[in-house]
């Protein structure tokens, strides 16, 4: 009999697309081991959405704490009413039918859909259960633990993911010893190399591995360092099969249209450590626990792969689940989706600046919708942040996914540590300048584990910083005071904070009213959008107020100096091109054009507001016509 592996995700990921940790360890492991281990990739979140139905299901996936609480009960029944009280805390602030939903009720059905899967006794038949612990993860995951124990104390269990790297997966392992291991990390190396020391199981002491936390049998925590794939190259397709396979278990979930994962790259390339100089990236950002550099595929593997995965399983819908396409790479990635000549539809997440080129040649090969890094309207609080950007080129990219037709899912990210009212006003002042495009989604700053504000958190202002006060509803005291966890609560000016910000949220909640309002009356036309008739062109603004339209016409010189502006432009620039025109009379022009909020300005930077409505513009390259 070979050797058995069970890799499991846990609810909640959402429910209609596939875990690609299991599916890419579970092919990591099948192509080092040739036959002579068998590895069963388990998705439960599948049979726990098909039985709760995938509208309440994705619902609970996307509050984090909310699908934490739910677990809560089952692995602390004491923690009932407390875990109760949060969801009805967190959940007010939407209510709806159903909500907040009970706790008690909820986890008696899950247990029973988890109980006539015979989901535990399965597990306790593999030789080692692998658990992956992502966000919203760890409550389920515990539970998993705990129930597959108590049936089986001597199935060995291993936990891996973001949410259990570093002192948060040492944590773990000395606050529960029903958890036998952690992977610090990257899973495929640590996770091979103890395959094959179980499977070479002797009497004498184990060998440590590479990025594998573990107990001595003395009772401590060992294990150090870490293990990553060098070339992203030499790995092997990730194998989804066993996620359709629960799929077709259920024939709820076969109306379910989802989304495959596809995978580029990993880490961040804006991401830099250095243990003598300040870190280079977003600071809010803790999205790189688990790697170290940055690495990615090329290419024509990444288009390899999606047109295998396309094929096997009639697919046409994926997600990039990269921090952010590699940028160097990005062109030639386009280009060879567009060969494909697929009817894709993609989404990826971005890092600008990106130029209107680029995003044509996205929308070409199907990318459809995006997350940029945006975070912020205000060149100051970007800064603060260490984005590396303008306000004005947050604004042309999104201008561009207004113009090509691509979703933005972008965030505004406020009450970000240090910000303050010149932020806010910038902000609000921004916000009159891009009302004619897709709103951005306000979230609040969270404070996360290994994140660069986490580790300066003194230099921002903030005082005891520990777990998040919210954990107090999901874990026992004495539990909790043992743990590292992923969200972290502090003392510093939070009240300040939400209230200096809270202008800023009233006006991106009317942005957003008003926005779907004018798109309903006009539908597919841009909300600020030109004509162009050679010697002359038509600029058209519309909302949802009445019947008015309101136009303006440019023509000869006016007009070349708008489509030349179509693009960010430096002010010197725009001299140079127009030389036989006096440069006070074409910044009288332009800032007449900003004072209309036709244009945008920051210092020496034009940037033209409008949306060419010609259809043609869509494939045609970037320039200066």
């Amino acid at each position: 009999m070979p050797f058995c592996v069970a890799l499991v995700a846990m609810p909640w990921p959402l429910a209609d697309r596939p875990s690609i940790q299991l599916a890419a360890l579970k092919a990591y492991l099948l192509q080092q081991f040739q036959g002579a281990v068998h590895v069963r990739a388990w998705h439960p979140y599948v049979s726990i959405a098909a039985h709760l139905g995938l509208d309440l299901y994705q619902r609970i996936a996307e509050e984090t704490w909310l699908a934490e609480a739910i677990y809560a009960p089952l692995v602390f029944p004491e923690q009932l009413p407390h875990a109760q009280a949060l969801v009805r805390r967190f959940s007010g602030r939407k209510p709806a039918e159903g909500f907040p939903p009970d706790l008690e009720t909820l986890g008696q059905r899950i247990q029973r859909i988890h109980q006539q899967d015979h989901f535990f006794e399965q597990l306790a038949q593999a030789h080692l259960v692998g658990i992956s612990v992502c966000l919203a993860q760890l409550m389920a995951s515990l539970h998993l633990v705990f129930e597959l124990k108590r049936r089986s104390p001597h199935t060995p269990v291993v936990l891996g993911g973001s949410s259990v790297c570093g002192e948060l997966g040492r944590s773990l392992l000395k606050a529960f010893p029903e958890i036998d291991m952690v992977v610090n990390g990257e899973g495929e190396q640590p996770l091979a190399a103890l395959v094959t020391r179980m499977m070479r199981a002797t009497s004498r002491a184990p060998t440590p591995i590479p990025g594998l936390l573990e107990r001595s049998p003395a009772g401590a925590i060992m294990g150090s360092g870490r293990t990553q794939i060098t070339s992203l190259d030499d790995l092997p397709l990730p194998d989804f099969n066993d996620y359709f396979n629960d799929l077709h278990d259920y024939p709820e979930s076969r109306p379910w249209v989802g989304q495959l994962p596809i995978e580029s790259s990993r880490g961040c390339y804006w991401h830099r450590v250095r243990p003598t100089a300040p870190h280079r990236g977003c600071q809010f950002c803790n999205l790189n626990l688990q790697w170290k550099g940055y690495r990615s595929k090329r290419p024509q593997r990444v288009v390899h792969e999606l047109s295998q995965q396309a094929e096997r399983h009639k697919a046409l819908r994926f997600y990039f689940v990269d921090n952010a396409l590699n940028p160097g790479r990005s062109s030639v990635l386009m280009t060879e989706l567009q060969h494909l000549r697929y009817g894709l539809d993609v989404f990826a997440e971005l890092r600008g600046p990106l130029s209107r080129e680029q995003f044509r040649e996205m929308r070409l090969a199907g990318v459809k919708q995006v997350q940029i890094g945006i975070e912020a309207l205000s060149t100051s609080l970007l800064g603060k942040m260490r984005k590396g950007l303008r306000a004005i080129d947050n604004i042309e990219m999104m201008k561009w996914c207004e113009a090509f037709g691509i979703r933005n899912s972008s965030n505004l990210l406020l009450e970000f540590p240090g910000s303050d009212a010149r932020d806010v006003t910038d902000t609000l002042a921004t916000l009159e300048f891009v009302r004619y495009y897709q709103p951005l989604r306000v979230v609040r700053f969270w404070l996360g584990e290994g994140s660069p504000v986490y580790l300066q958190a003194k230099a921002y202002g903030l005082l005891r910083v520990g777990n998040h006060p919210w954990y107090r509803a999901l874990f026992p005291a004495g539990v909790l005071d043992q743990l590292c966890l992923m969200h972290k609560g502090y003392r510093g000016d939070q009240t300040r904070q939400k209230s200096l910000w809270q202008p800023v949220r009233h006006q991106v909640a009317l942005w957003r009213r008003q926005y779907q309002a004018a798109k309903g009356k006009h539908g597919a036309a841009p909300l600020l959008g030109y004509s162009d008739g050679g010697s002359f062109m038509i600029v058209r603004r519309r909302t949802a107020i009445g019947d008015h339209l309101e136009a303006f016409r440019f023509s000869g010189k006016s007009r070349e100096i708008f489509r030349f502006c179509d693009i960010r432009r430096n002010l010197q620039d725009i001299f140079t091109q127009f030389s036989t025109l006096s440069s006070k009379n074409i910044e009288d022009f332009l800032n007449d054009l900003v004072g209309k909020r036709l244009m945008f300005r920051e210092g020496d930077q034009i940037l033209g507001l409008a949306i060419n409505e010609d259809i043609r513009a869509l494939v045609e390259p970037e320039g200066y016509r």
